[in-house]
């Protein structure tokens, strides 16, 4: 999985991508960092926009790590999610694990997971202090 340096890197990579997918990727990201930092520990780009195939109605996958699987942290992101699709008319398809199910992905081997891996754009992550040990 890369892991992005910038915002400039970002708009590169994403340069075949509508200017609202990209600004609507920015700001959900910056909302993550602003307000979940303590519980979302990173969030990756996958699909067709992180390999820069995607078309006029491709959706934004993201897949978001979370310390802990908490129902209202669900719905928080949620909501964050539906109002970025809102403001920018995008569709936003996120997954949300916990590092407990994303340990026991990596362990199995998901062939979902996997391409995450491979094709992932690492977005954003939690600063270290804040990352749990076995993360």
């Amino acid at each position: 999985m890369k892991s992005l340096v910038d915002e400039r890197e970002l708009r590169t990579k994403l340069s075949r991508s509508q200017p609202e997918v990209q600004a609507a990727i920015a700001d959900y990201v910056r909302q993550i960092a602003t307000k979940y930092a303590g519980e979302v520990l990173s969030v990756t780009l996958y699909g067709s926009q992180a390999r820069g195939e995607a078309g006029a109605e491709s959706d934004i996958d993201l897949f978001v790590v979370v310390r802990r699987d908490i129902p209202s942290l669900r719905e928080a992101l949620a909501d964050l999610a539906w109002q970025v699709q809102f403001e920018y008319g995008v569709v936003i398809s996120d997954i949300i694990r916990s590092v407990e199910q994303l340990s026991r992905m990596q362990a199995m081997r998901f062939p979902y997971y996997r391409s995450v891996e491979e094709e992932g754009i690492l977005l954003w992550k939690s600063p270290p202090e804040a990352m749990p040990a076995y993360a």
